[in-house]
């Protein structure tokens, strides 16, 4: 439990502290897809920032701690680390998605995501103990993001051929050109 509350320093702040201020501008129709693009960066930093505190952190636990901590426990937060960053990065496109009112892919990302996790959780926690949990901890944040940024992608690309102007051809520019 120490590992984990270690690791989730920067998405813990994340939530709390950047995320609300970024929500109103990332669901605006206008302003949505540049000030998504701006968070993305800015949760990028944050959880680097965090990875860091959180590896000072138990630094710290060696040093003025006395405590032994060996090289597995080094792997096992930065694995956590990793997991919960990308937990944290899948709000992107989520709110890609959310912005879109593609509210049943939410909900079917955020299904298969908790029954694949669970049903690894318990199979790999079972057959080889804590590197199992952490191994479908990764998994199962890698896999919300990945699902989510496809369905993202989607979507974007969705609204970019039914908002474009049609040219004399017939054909479809992007939105944001000029035709030049």
């Amino acid at each position: 439990i120490f590992f984990a509350n270690l690791a989730s320093i920067g998405s813990t702040g994340l939530k709390a502290a950047i995320e609300p201020f970024w929500h109103v501008r990332m669901i605006r129709p206008e302003s949505g897809a540049q000030a998504r693009s701006e968070f993305a960066k800015v949760t990028f930093g944050w959880l680097l920032i965090g990875t860091v505190m959180s590896m000072a952190g138990l630094w710290a636990m060696t040093v003025w701690g006395h405590r032994n901590i060996c090289f597995d426990d080094w792997l096992f937060l930065i694995a956590l680390c990793l997991a919960a960053g990308m937990l944290s990065m899948s709000q992107v496109p989520h709110y890609t998605l959310y912005a879109a009112h593609d509210d049943a892919a939410i909900f079917k990302i955020s299904a298969v995501v908790l029954l694949t996790a669970t049903v690894l959780s318990l199979a790999l926690t079972s057959a080889i103990g804590l590197s199992g949990t952490i191994a479908s901890a990764l998994a199962g944040s890698g896999l919300i993001l990945a699902l989510k940024a496809l369905q993202a992608r989607r979507v974007s690309i969705a609204r970019m051929s039914t908002s474009a102007p049609a040219t004399p051809e017939g054909s479809s520019l992007p939105a944001d050109t000029d035709g030049g």
